[in-house]
């Protein structure tokens, strides 16, 4: 076994295992020493002769052999053999023996042959413990029966404390070798005599026995026994060149020499160096950050700080250098007008003195305005500890933008109140973001309904309610509440009361939905009131068209002695192709294309005859003519006289077709006055094609077409004014085409 001073290398508590387990040991070997001074006791008292008086004082039975009988040489004997024995004889205590647990097994008779000494153990039925002892003494052979049950008991005890403190000294030693921390105990002058399994592997001894070498040394020892070292650190080299770092703590043990731990701390010193690294990496940040950092410690002075807190709040960094407290640093503050000045400063300043007073209980979050117009965002963040961390952060941009970002948000909130039309947005998850006025008053919406903003599907509900039904509002809600790529599109809505709306539905680049809805019931029937015009336009032009299809035949057939007949059967052929072809621009073209003589007054007569009676046919009798003027028509070529005469009996008939009861052309100053006047027409006389047709005509000589219905109320007249100019004057020749 090693040296019984490893004991004092272990840690105190594990010493302390060990020496209360050695106690029971102590008192098994002090009792199996008892037991043994009694049988040198009985070995003596088996010294004396027999028949000696003294042998009467012994407790235990003696027999003495005598070939084949027992004598009992004292009264233990005696009451012995008295109460087991039938007779005094050999055979009776080998059957009594046989009855017993325990076997002479032949040593009775080598004891009577050779003189051999035997000492057998016998349990009784009783469960006694008795030990038989067998020797010669001179001429006799004694036998003698003890007693064992006590020290039987005793050498048991004794054996098993003594077993148990082996089991406890190898479980130590296990739990010892397999501790991950290296142990050792060394002499002076010897180096390490003792050292657990970490220690060998760590130094590299395979061997237990050889003393391993010393890994942890240090020049001199403790002061005083039972003083232990301040933990001190060391390096070992370590595999790949990695250096292993240990705290060893020794103790002196007296005469046990020095015993040691050495702890491994690699994953310490590793944290210690990353909180290193940390620390100025977060200093370097702190020296870079934008916003202003003050740390206050428990003490609430001054602890930390950057260097932007300087700048933003226009304080010494040699004066926050002297860390001041924190009612020193609000102090300054005020004196340098970097806080705000609210009308109730003592309240103010009582929540911002919170942080001070209940540093774990309190949190301070504020906009500062400051007379400047500065806007700082200033946030208190205290620590458990007792620390307090003020954060000043310079948000003056932020805040002006964000109010012109507000600004412009209203801007386009009060545009869409004024559009006509109804606009709702909603956002990517469905919800109702705004709705223009206009959208209330459309779906008839209390707008006090909408708060909090409703879904969609609750209005798509709403909508289907008041509209005819219709595939459109579950495309709707699939195209609101979905994510794949969207397109606009428009649907047309037919509501219950009667209204068409015309709804467009768009996405927005962040996924949100704008919808919107047009009222289209006035305009739709605007449409079908301008369809139906036109409809009665072309029911006209094409009555208009037959007119002048029978005029043209009735100019090319039956009118030979009319003056220039077939010339103006020519030019009325002309203006029917273009008009067929809905040309109607083209019509100017046509009627200037022939170069006619010009129109003494004289033939006037007879030219305004012919064209009333062609326009009104062959065989009928035509309205009464009445013609007042002199001298010459300068300017007006008689194709352009023509062209007029014909477009305003055209346009009369066109009134009231077969009412036209008087023509009259005469000169009034400088302007040639032709009027159609219509018997029973109306007072509300209808321009149609062949009034525009005259107008285009009297604009291209410079005139106008006046239509008004008579004062009586019986009849009306279409004026056309034409002026009298020379041919070389003005537009009007260029436009006419330079007619004589």
């Amino acid at each position: 076994m090693a040296d019984a001073g490893w004991l004092a290398a272990l840690p105190e508590d594990l010493a302390r295992i060990v020496a209360a387990l050695a106690e029971p040991a102590a008192a098994a070997l002090a009792a199996l020493a008892g037991a043994v001074g009694g049988i040198a006791l009985m070995r003596r008292l088996e010294r004396r002769e027999t028949g000696d008086e003294t042998l009467e004082l012994i407790a235990d039975p003696i027999f003495a052999l005598r070939g084949g009988a027992l004598q009992p040489l004292n009264r233990a004997a005696r009451d012995f053999a008295a109460a087991n024995l039938p007779a005094s004889t050999l055979a009776a205590l080998s059957g009594w023996l046989a009855r017993q647990d325990g076997e002479l097994d032949g040593r009775l008779e080598e004891l009577l042959a050779r003189a051999e000494p035997f000492r057998i153990e016998i349990t009784t039925a009783e469960g006694r413990h008795l030990e038989l002892d067998g020797r010669p003494r001179g001429a006799l052979t004694v036998l003698t029966l003890r007693e064992a049950t006590g020290a039987r008991a005793r050498e048991a005890a004794a054996m098993a404390a003594l077993a148990r403190v082996e089991t406890e000294h190898r479980l130590l030693t296990a739990i010892v070798d397999a501790a991950p921390v290296p142990m050792w105990r060394s002499l002076p002058g010897k180096g390490v005599v003792w050292a657990n399994a970490a220690y060998r592997r760590l130094a590299g001894a395979h061997d237990p026995e050889a003393p391993p070498p010393a890994l942890f040394a240090q020049p001199g020892t403790p002061a005083r026994t039972g003083a232990a070292d301040a933990p001190r650190r060391l390096s070992l080299p370590g595999q790949g060149g990695d250096p292993l770092w240990f705290e060893v703590t020794e103790r002196d043990l007296g005469d046990a020499g020095i015993g040691g731990v050495a702890v491994g701390i690699d994953a310490a010193v590793r944290a210690e160096a990353a909180l290193r690294r940390f620390v100025e990496t977060l200093t370097e940040t702190f020296a870079h950050l934008p916003i202003g950092l003050a740390v206050f410690d428990k003490n609430r002075r001054l602890g930390l700080f950057n260097p932007a807190i300087a700048d933003i709040l226009k304080l010494d960094p040699a004066w926050l250098a002297s860390r001041p407290t924190l009612r020193q640093f609000l102090e300054r503050l005020r004196e340098n007008r970097q806080m705000p000045d609210p009308p109730d400063f003592l309240a103010w300043r009582s929540r911002l003195t919170a942080l001070e007073r209940d540093a774990e209980a309190a949190a301070y979050e504020e906009d500062w305005v400051l007379p400047s117009g500065q806007t700082l965002h200033v946030s208190g963040r205290p620590h458990p500890q007792g620390a307090i961390a003020l954060l000043f952060e310079d948000i003056s941009s932020a805040i002006t933008l964000e109010r012109r970002y507000r600004a412009e948000i209203e801007t386009l909130k009060a545009v869409l109140n004024k559009l006509p039309d109804a606009v709702a947005l909603f956002r990517p998850d469905g919800m109702l973001a705004h709705a223009n006025t206009a959208f209330h008053g459309v779906w008839r919406l209390d707008p006090a309904q909408m708060q909090p903003p409703p879904h969609i599907s609750r209005l798509i509900e709403h909508w289907a309610a008041a509209c005819e039904p219709g595939p459109v509002w579950r495309r709707l809600h699939d195209f609101a509440t979905g994510q794949d790529a969207r397109a606009p599109w428009c649907a047309r809505l037919l509501l219950r009361d009667g209204r068409i709306m015309q709804a467009r539905f768009a996405p927005l680049p962040d996924g949100s939905t704008l919808t919107s809805f047009q009222d289209e019931t006035e305009r739709e029937r605007l449409q079908a009131d301008l369809r139906d015009a036109v409809a009665d336009l072309a029911t006209e032009r094409r009555l208009m068209l037959d007119r002048l299809e029978a005029l043209r035949g009735a100019l090319g057939g039956g009118a030979a002695d009319a003056p220039d007949a077939a010339a103006l059967a020519e030019d009325l052929g002309r203006i029917l192709a273009r008009l067929r072809e809905g040309a109607a621009e083209g019509a100017e073209e046509a009627l200037s294309g022939s170069d006619l003589p010009g129109l003494p007054a004289t033939e006037l007569p007879a030219l305004v005859q012919a064209v009333a009676d062609l326009s009104r046919g062959e065989g009928t009798a035509g309205p009464e003519i009445r013609i007042d003027v002199a001298g010459e028509l300068p300017g007006l070529s008689r194709r352009r006289l023509r062209q007029l005469l014909h477009g305003l009996i055209a346009a009369a008939e066109a009134q009231a077709p077969g009412r036209l009861d008087s023509l009259s052309v005469r000169r009034q100053d400088d302007a040639l006055v032709m009027a159609a006047h219509l018997a029973g027409a109306g007072a509300e006389p209808a321009p149609g094609l062949a009034v525009a047709l005259l107008r285009r005509l009297a604009r291209l000589e410079g005139g106008n077409v006046v239509i008004e219905a008579d004062a009586a109320g019986d009849g009306a007249a279409i004026r056309c004014t034409i002026p009298l100019r020379a041919a070389s004057s003005g537009p009007r020749a260029a436009l006419s085409g330079g007619g004589k």
